[in-house]
């Protein structure tokens, strides 16, 4: 039996015939193309990641997936992507199909095991980072902003990046400047002392975003412990933009280590914890991360058929399935703050 993991990878350039027609076998892991297609320059790849697995456990009806052998073939993934992407100099992204995960049998006595799981994967999606968009107010806000021009540069080039990664770079160099420190404690209880209260961001987590710069701009194992990708900042970034924009806009003496604020821009909607706890104020708009349901890979579109031997199929994955993802509202209240959950309701293509 064989574990399948699937996913579809986009790469942003038409790629050579020789690269799209692969088969690779890497660290136990076979990697198979089982489709491609050509949309405005893009191409795309459908490709499945199979590894062999023992029987697995089933509950509730469901076949529980190894931990282990998925990662394992998330790795081969990301490690053919990033082959083509370098051989064709251009960008490329992974999402995972619907369903993201299937078990392969390789006997009749198999199958008949595996359509015994009548509820085949539990695959629902997690929708993750509720971050509200709170509006900067009048045109006169930016307008005080003449003497952090090179802060502003930093902000809007983080806004400009398409990953994560650029952003997380772009936004520590933004504290650096304004600051004067680069990262280090200081730096830490310096932000920490200066963001806005009512945001909750706390030392552990602003640490958190600190102590992960050296593995993001430099790969010298002797200055980090670990490469640090995409993955590893994508959680917190809107936390990271979110005290950026309170830094450029508040802090009133750019380029010292004063923790001094103004009061240029005070929010009536903000995150308020890494724990997707928001304040909303009227008319703002939020954004939400829609993740497989193993929270690695963007959601990204429906498989059409599978093979024979290839359990669950497509079609217990209707289209139109409505996801609730809860939303805690925090107000003030007497006695301090006040929780209310709601829920923002998500219809899966």
């Amino acid at each position: 039996m064989r574990f399948l993991r699937l996913v579809v990878m986009k790469f942003e350039s038409s790629i050579d015939k020789w690269l799209i027609n692969w088969k690779i076998d890497s660290e136990g892991v076979q990697l198979l193309l089982m489709d491609s297609h050509i949309e405005e320059s893009n191409t795309h790849l459908l490709v499945a990641a199979l590894t062999p697995v023992p029987k697995p456990e089933i509950s509730d009806g469901a076949l529980i997936v190894p931990t282990q052998a998925r990662r394992k073939c998330e790795a081969e993934i990301e490690f053919a992507a990033n082959v083509i992407a370098v051989h064709s100099r251009c960008r490329r992204s992974i999402k995972s199909v619907v369903p993201a995960a299937a078990f392969e049998a390789e006997s009749e006595e198999e199958y008949q095991f595996l359509q015994s799981a009548t509820n085949g994967i539990d695959l629902t999606p997690i929708v993750t980072g509720h971050y509200p968009h709170p509006h900067l107010g009048e045109i006169g806000v930016i307008s005080q902003l003449g003497d952090r021009k090179e802060g502003l540069a930093l902000l809007a080039e983080g806004i400009n990046h398409s990953l994560a990664s650029g952003k997380y770079r772009e936004y520590l160099r933004l504290f650096e400047n304004a600051f004067c420190l680069s990262p280090c404690p200081k730096l830490a209880k310096k932000l920490v002392q200066f963001l806005n209260p009512e945001m909750g961001y706390s030392r552990h987590e602003v640490n958190t975003w600190l102590t992960l710069r050296d593995g993001i701009s430099h790969a010298d194992k002797k200055r980090a412990s670990q490469v640090v990708l995409e993955s590893d900042v994508s959680a917190m970034i809107n936390r990271i933009e979110q005290a950026a924009f309170d830094v450029l806009l508040n802090k009133t003496h750019w380029g010292s280590t004063s923790t001094l604020r103004r009061g240029v821009w005070n929010p009536d909607s903000m995150s308020t914890s890494d724990k997707d706890e928001v304040v909303l104020g009227g008319g703002v708009q939020v954004s939400f991360r829609l993740q497989d349901a193993f929270n690695v890979f963007p959601l990204g579109p429906r498989a059409d058929k599978f093979p024979d031997f290839w359990w669950p199929k497509p079609s217990m994955y209707p289209a139109g399935q409505v996801v609730s993802a809860p939303v805690k509202q925090v107000r003030k209240g007497r006695s301090g703050k006040e929780y209310r959950t709601t829920t923002m309701d998500v219809t899966l293509p």
